[in-house]
């Protein structure tokens, strides 16, 4: 990216992705607050002045104010950016191949998980989402990101050991 203080829609919703990555959730998330937190990243030098300039505060604090925000705020414990690898055999993720059956063959899937935390001994998987959705389209992201949230919700429950309570999308 070249500092002209234009972004393109993937790195804005990378940039959304790191912000949520590094705020601290328990500390004041006002507007004001965000703002206070999004410079203190420019000064450690995390994020870059015209990164900083592209983060939509508004959304975040939005996001904050949510049941989902607030629930995640108040988590014990909450883990972000949680990286996994899990293999899965070959026919679950392709389905029948013209070849002839895959047998036991596996492949490995890999992933990072947006967020998660334990509520109530299971685990809220969130998944944050920066596409934009026309008004009434909900059911057709669920569908397309329907694979991917249940497999992260897979992992999780290999990685802990524990039932998964709510998974969500949360779109910005």
């Amino acid at each position: 990216m070249e500092d002209t203080g234009e972004m393109s829609a993937a790195e804005k919703g990378s940039l959304m992705h790191f912000v949520l990555q590094h705020l601290d959730f328990k500390g004041d998330v006002s507007e004001a607050g965000i703002r206070r937190q999004v410079s203190a990243m420019v000064a450690a030098g995390l994020l870059t002045e015209v990164q900083a300039h592209n983060v939509n505060i508004r959304r975040i604090e939005a996001f904050m104010g949510s049941n989902l925000g607030r629930r995640m705020a108040n988590a014990e414990k909450l883990y972000r950016e949680s990286p996994f690898t899990m293999e899965v055999k070959c026919s679950e993720v392709f389905g029948s191949m013209e070849d002839g059956d895959s047998g036991e063959e596996t492949v490995v899937i890999q992933g990072i998980i947006d967020c998660w935390f334990e509520e109530e001994g299971k685990l809220v998987l969130v998944d944050y989402k920066t596409d934009y959705i026309p008004k009434g389209e909900t059911e057709e992201i669920k569908e397309r990101y329907r694979t991917q949230i249940e497999y992260y919700a897979r992992a999780l429950r290999q990685i802990t050991g524990k039932d998964i309570k709510g998974k969500y999308i949360y779109l910005f």
